[in-house]
């Protein structure tokens, strides 16, 4: 965006890049989509302020750099809208997605961290050999510091 937007020249590493944000992680998508608008509108309105010209420039080179995201991240998307406007979620339903009892006789009590019992389904135990390592963790961090 710094390059489109200050050097006024089509620049489509922007372009790579969101793909590459928008197949590896959603959320953090949605994230920098609005930090970039951020980025965008107060650079549109300094260039306004201070009268400058290539403001359609700018959108031009930002819409076909949109356009081009769009077009190769569909295979992606579309199954995507069209998977969460055909179905109803139980997560937004009231109720539907906590349990109380489940949660009480899953909550972990301290001594199951070390030692599981017969009749334990979820194992949460840490285990000798890892808290041994996490004793000796400073020791060895102390020698490999000096050492250096």
């Amino acid at each position: 965006m710094y390059t489109i937007i200050n050097e006024e020249k089509p620049s489509y590493i922007l372009a790579w890049g969101t793909i590459g944000l928008i197949l590896t992680h959603t959320v953090i998508t949605l994230y920098v989509a609005i930090l970039c608008f951020i980025y965008l509108a107060i650079f549109i309105i300094i260039k306004l302020v201070k009268k400058e010209k290539g403001i359609k420039n700018i959108l031009w080179y930002l819409f076909k750099n949109l356009l081009f995201v769009t077009l190769i991240t569909r295979f992606y998307w579309v199954p995507l809208l069209q998977q969460k406007f055909a179905t109803s979620y139980e997560v937004f339903v009231p109720g539907r997605m906590q349990r109380l009892d489940i949660l009480e006789y899953y909550k972990v009590r301290f001594y199951e961290l070390f030692y599981t019992t017969k009749e334990q389904t979820m194992i949460y135990a840490i285990g000798l050999v890892t808290v041994i390592g996490l004793i000796l963790t400073p020791i060895a961090y102390k020698k490999v510091r000096k050492s250096i």
